[in-house]
Formats: C-alpha cells, sequence, structure tokens
C-alpha cells in the first residue's frame, strides 16, 4: 500500500458498524426512551427483530468501533508525525472536536451519543501512545477486568426500569413536543444516559482503544490477505464461541424483560461482546472487496458524517415536530432503520462522487489543524487520503 492510501478495509468495517449502530440506537429513537421492552414487542415478529438486535449487534457495532478508533488513532499519529507536526496538541484538538459534535448530538437529537466518552475516554491514550506493545496491551486487560467489576455490580443490582411517570413524560416529550421542547428533554435526560452509557462501556471502550492501537501500529488491516490464515482463526474461534454465549443473552435479555434474568443476560451481552465482535470482525476482513461489501465503504470513508445523520433522520422520523412516528413496535423500528442506513449508503456514494470527504469530517479536521473548513471536490479517478474518523 502507497504512503497516503486509504486503508479500505478500515472504511469497510465502519460501514458495516454504522448498521449495526443504528439498529442499536433505533429501539430509542423510534419506540422509548427505555428502548424495547415487552410492551413493544407484542407479536413473535417483535421478538425476534429484538432478539437478533440484542444477539448480533448490542454492544458488537460499538466493540468494533472503539476498536477502529484505537486504529485509527495509530494512523493519525503515524501521518502527523511524518509530516513533524505536534502530534499531542493536534490529537487533544481532535478529541475536543469529537466532544463537541458529541454534545451538540446529544442535546439536539440522540442522548445516547457515543461521542463524548469516546473524546474523553480518548484522553487515556496520550499517556499510553509511546509505550511498547506489551505495556499497552497489559493495561488494556486491566481495564477489561474492572469492566467486568462494574457490569457484575449492574446485574447484581435492580432487575427492572418502571416505566413511571417520567419515563411517560420523556416520552410524551418526544412523541407530541415542539423541536424545542424535545431538546430540552434531552438536555436534561442526558448527564443521566451518560452516565450509564459510561457504566456499561466505559473500561470496554479504552480497552478496546488500546487494543486497536497495538494492531494499528502493526497496520494489521492494512493487507488481509497476508495474514488471511490468522483471520479465518480468530473468525472460527470468535463465533465458535461467542455466538452460542450472544444467542443465550439475547434469549435472556428478550423473553425475560425486567426480571433478575434480564441482567445477568445484559452482563453475558457485554462482557463476552469482544469475543463474537472479534469473529464478525474477522469474517468482514476476510471478505472479497466487490458488490455490497465495497459499496459499504462509502459510509465508512464519512463515518461521522453517517453517524450524526443517523439521529438526525431517526429523530425527524420519529419525534412530533417531525412525522410523529415515536412509539413504533420493534420490528418496525427495526425495519425503518435498515432503510435508513440503506439511504444514508446511497447518499454518501453520491456526496463521495463529488467530494473527497464528509462534511462534519471536514470541521473535525479544521479544528484538529485550525484551518478553515472546505470541501475539497473529487478529481477523475483520484483515490482519497486517508483521514481516520473513529
Amino acid at each position: 500500500m502507497k504512503t497516503g492510501e486509504r486503508e479500505y478495509t478500515v472504511d469497510r468495517l465502519r460501514g458495516y458498524a454504522l448498521l449495526g449502530i443504528i439498529l442499536v440506537n433505533a429501539p430509542f429513537l423510534l419506540t422509548s426512551i427505555n428502548g424495547f421492552t415487552d410492551m413493544s414487542a407484542p407479536s413473535l415478529g417483535d421478538r425476534i427483530a429484538w432478539f437478533s438486535v440484542a444477539a448480533f449487534f448490542q454492544a458488537k457495532s460499538y466493540v468494533i468501533f472503539s476498536f477502529l478508533f484505537g486504529y485509527s488513532l495509530a494512523i493519525f499519529l503515524r501521518g502527523v508525525e511524518r509530516r513533524g507536526e505536534p502530534a499531542t496538541r493536534l490529537y487533544l484538538r481532535r478529541l475536543g472536536g469529537l466532544f463537541l459534535f458529541g454534545a451538540a448530538h446529544a442535546i439536539l437529537f440522540f442522548s445516547g451519543d457515543i461521542l463524548v466518552l469516546y473524546a474523553l475516554v480518548g484522553l487515556v491514550m496520550i499517556p499510553l501512545r509511546k509505550r511498547g506493545d506489551r505495556t499497552i496491551l497489559i493495561v488494556a486487560a486491566g481495564l477489561f477486568v474492572m469492566q467486568i467489576v462494574i457490569l457484575g455490580l449492574i446485574a447484581a443490582g435492580t432487575s427492572s426500569i418502571e416505566a413511571d411517570a417520567t419515563t411517560r413524560a420523556i416520552d410524551e416529550a418526544f412523541a407530541d413536543g415542539s423541536f424545542l421542547e424535545a431538546t430540552l428533554t434531552r438536555l436534561i435526560v442526558w448527564p443521566f444516559a451518560l452516565g450509564f452509557i459510561t457504566l456499561l462501556q466505559e473500561f470496554l471502550v479504552a480497552s478496546l482503544f488500546c487494543v486497536g492501537l497495538v494492531c494499528g501500529r502493526h497496520r494489521l488491516l492494512e493487507n488481509p490477505a497476508r495474514h488471511a490464515a490468522a483471520w479465518k482463526r480468530v473468525c472460527v474461534i470468535g463465533f465458535a464461541i461467542g455466538l452460542p454465549i450472544q444467542i443465550v443473552a439475547g434469549y435472556l435479555l428478550v423473553w425475560h424483560d425486567g426480571t433478575g434474568l434480564a441482567q445477568a443476560g445484559l452482563f453475558l451481552n457485554y462482557i463476552f461482546a469482544p469475543i463474537l465482535s472479534a469473529g464478525i470482525l474477522a469474517a468482514i476482513v476476510l471478505l472479497p472487496r466487490r458488490g455490497l461489501t465495497r459499496a459499504v465503504e462509502a459510509d465508512g470513508r464519512m463515518s461521522l458524517t453517517i453517524y450524526l445523520a443517523e439521529s438526525i433522520l431517526l429523530t425527524t422520523l420519529s419525534n412530533g415536530f417531525g412525522f410523529g412516528f415515536y412509539g413504533l413496535n420493534a420490528l418496525a423500528a427495526t425495519a425503518v432503520a435498515v432503510v435508513v442506513w440503506v439511504v444514508l449508503l446511497g447518499a454518501a456514494h453520491v456526496w463521495l462522487h463529488r467530494y473527497t470527504t464528509g462534511p462534519a469530517e471536514s470541521i473535525l479536521r479544521a479544528i484538529t489543524f485550525r484551518r478553515r473548513p472546505s470541501l475539497p471536490r473529487l478529481a477523475p479517478r483520484e483515490v482519497a487520503a486517508c483521514d481516520p474518523i473513529a
């Protein structure tokens, strides 16, 4: 691979991860502040849709996305250091830009935003980025153990979330309120949502950042064919061990909602997510670069824009100031999420036919390098320079 050429496998992984992310976020944007519950799954079809999201996408998509954040950090550092620029200063500006995007996203469209957590946890990588691989992996293991302890405590705690007056008021504000009312509601909900997301994922995300950084140093995704045998082993092991556990976790989450068994399912779902995620990641890496596999790279090339656009479109479809579809059952919400992902994939192809990068990526790059935002047009047959977003 030539210097400056994109790592298309990273784009492909981001593209598929964005499908999982919209499927996981859709319940909270289209159904209820509590996501899918027994009330939103009255039919067998609804249960199957809910189970599919829980077993195959919940936690798994964010595991892959978090891994890619660390991997992209290695690409970013390699690029700025090669040009002799101040890596730490630029990285801090980049994290600051992500924080601003995340805060705006959480308040205006989706209180379950992940970018703020990424920006905060990303600070951990500053003292680690010059450490040896062994040290970073030891830290990763320690962080993962800490996450196991926290999730164990959560699983041993309260067993259900009641649909109390507060929950109903929040749902009503989204379903029937104006844009201002919905925004003020999200502003109130966001600190609680961020706290819950932090408990569920903070140390897991940091651990995956570390693993991704080490893999990025060794460019393991740059030429997948060179490591094909290793990727095949990872795929087999990941599915053989991870899939049965996630099927059990999905069953407990869906068919025992509101009980202690569901809490056990949540524990299994998050703690063992990296195993199945590794299998899924390896399978995507091994796919030939054609058809849908190549098409999803467009989403990956402008992943920050697509991530934000997913929430913007779903919020507009569901909230009272938009089309008012809030309160959809699980099957309908899942179907809408898939359709929106396909629409955005097509939009990404149209956009990248003219420009080298997405609008959000352009703004983030301007913040990072203190430049005026611009949207360079794509010259015929030009290959855009690698500008990872994670």
